[in-house]
């Protein structure tokens, strides 16, 4: 808890003052090089001359330099249409496509990093459970933070300078929080594929939150590695969650989370699952990891109750338990809490969320309309499997669909193969449609796998992941036989850091488990194996 004092400084009194000249600046197009001429200004900008001794240079320039010829450039450019017939404008397109200047648009950077949002003093009673994000878009994010006197503040969004941690803001606009203090704020207008920090601040009091930062989705056209810090499962008596800590530490492009994240289980009220939340936010390994990426995240059955029925659990829980969640975390809620919906990363991955909990009909299991996900959400996401233009699709899905050996079948109505019908629906449509590298991640059973989905046959060659766990197990299961023909790694921690590399290009998934007990690597591969 850090000791929360007013500064003698005035923060936005400091930040950011580069003013209208410099905005005029910012972009000089092609033409406006032409028209200026390239002895006065293309030459100078690009550090070139007719005169060997010329020792003009970007360097050499200062910011009155800069200006000057700004203003000499706006007045030559209203003569240039007149001035310029078409073959001397190609000869000097020529001369400064040589220059390494013939782009349709020449930018320069005057991005000033004057914001420093360190001259804020962060306050844990004001912003007492951190930051989050997540919903990444190629231009959004959904940035998160509860705030204890429930009052509106402001959230910054900043390119930062990696040399002076100093900052250009991009984005600032109210944060206002909801009657009990939750705050969720939808920023957009954002560049693609780019990390962004973030903060919610209290100008007044000169307060602010723990710093985030956060990356936004590849743009659609992008094929790039894409690398997942993968969770599920940690339960209390694991905190404070050391591979969380790890993962913090980690390289990563995104989060996303399997579900059991929050062990709810015995709270009944609103009230009871705020507290329960508020006691996950507040443990160690999530304060270190949330602020550090964003994340997507689907639930299973420990946010609301373990292994509960949704048609037989009290509706008035039920509903409370699905709000608390909504509320707790950075995730778009869908129509009638509807979780389930994908987000894009370039061409490299569509990662499809799947809700395999709240919708389940269990007395409907060995019926040929069997529910283990609604016919809603079925519909939707064979047409986004099908639709998808990307390399690979990521299915989250909380439960394994693979077919497990024998001995998991004392359990097998918690999971895919207890709704056969569903799943040999789903199996078959992928399988029909011949759709190429999908990859399913789950976890729930409290064991680090590698698997193939069946052991024989057209999905043996589909992969599923079960990760971590984070935090909970380890499971005895795992010290069983499993066929080694369909299982190609079985982890036995209670601690795994999950990391999951996506190679578009080369076609592979990298996998690493490491087992955060004795920070041993368990399993560093790629898949599929040559």
């Amino acid at each position: 808890m850090g000791k929360e004092t007013t500064s003698k400084r005035s923060p936005l009194a400091e930040h950011h003052t580069a003013g209208d000249a410099t905005e005029a600046l910012s972009r000089l197009t092609r033409r406006t090089f032409i028209g200026a001429g390239l002895g006065s200004v293309a030459l100078a900008v690009a550090g070139c001359d007719d005169d060997p001794t010329s020792t003009t240079s970007d360097a050499a320039l200062d910011q009155e330099d800069r200006f000057e010829i700004a203003d000499q450039t706006a007045e030559i450019d209203t003569t240039y249409d007149a001035e310029l017939d078409a073959a001397e404008e190609f000869e000097l397109l020529d001369d400064l496509s040589e220059l390494d200047l013939a782009q349709d648009e020449v930018e320069l950077d005057v991005r000033s990093y004057d914001f420093d949002p360190l001259l804020w003093n962060e306050s844990v009673s004001m912003f007492p459970h951190g930051v989050q994000s997540g919903a990444m878009r190629p231009d959004s994010v959904l940035l998160w933070c509860f705030i204890s006197d429930k009052a509106e503040k402001v959230v910054r969004v900043w390119l930062e300078e990696g040399s002076t941690g100093l900052g250009s803001i991009v984005d600032e606009r109210p944060a206002v929080p909801d009657a009990d203090g939750y705050c969720k704020v939808a920023v957009d207008g954002l560049e693609a594929g780019t990390w962004y920090r973030y903060g919610f601040f209290d100008d007044a009091a000169n307060y602010r939150s723990t710093l985030g930062k956060v990356r936004t989705a590849l743009a659609p056209d992008a094929l790039e590695t894409l690398t997942i810090g993968a969770l599920v499962c940690t339960d209390w008596d694991k905190a404070p969650y050391k591979a969380l800590t790890m993962t913090a530490a980690q390289d990563l492009d995104l989060i996303v989370h399997l579900g059991d994240m929050s062990y709810n289980d015995g709270a009944k009220s609103r009230a009871d699952y705020r507290a329960k939340w508020f006691e996950t936010l507040d443990i160690k390994g999530y304060r270190d990891l949330l602020p550090q990426a964003g994340m997507l995240i689907t639930w299973d059955d420990h946010e609301i109750e373990n292994n509960y029925d949704p048609e037989t659990l009290d509706a008035a829980q039920l509903e409370a338990g699905k709000a608390a969640f909504f509320e707790a975390l950075p995730v778009e809620e869908g129509p009638n809490s509807r979780l389930w919906t994908s987000y894009r990363w370039g061409m490299t991955a569509e990662i499809f969320l799947l809700d395999c909990r709240s919708e389940r009909r269990p007395s409907t299991r060995n019926d040929a309309d069997a529910t283990y996900i609604s016919a809603e959400q079925m519909a939707w996401l064979k047409e986004g499997l099908e639709d998808s233009p990307c390399h690979f699709k990521l299915i989250l899905n909380s439960v394994p669909i693979t077919n497990m050996p024998l001995l998991y079948d004392l359990v097998q109505a918690d999971r895919w193969e207890g709704y056969d019908a569903q799943r040999t629906e789903l199996l078959s449509f992928l399988e029909t449609a011949a759709i190429p590298n999908v990859w399913f991640l789950s976890g729930d059973f409290h064991i680090g796998l590698v698997m193939r989905v069946e052991p024989t046959g057209y999905h043996h060659d589909t992969y599923e992941i079960a990760v971590g766990p984070s935090g909970n197990g380890p499971n005895p299961i795992a010290f069983l036989p499993h066929p080694p023909e369909q299982f190609d790694f079985v982890g036995d921690s209670a601690e795994f850091m999950t990391l999951l590399t996506f190679d578009p290009v080369a076609n592979t998934v990298r996998v690493r488990f490491v087992d955060a007990v004795d920070d041993s690597v368990a399993l560093d591969q790629e898949f599929p194996k040559p």
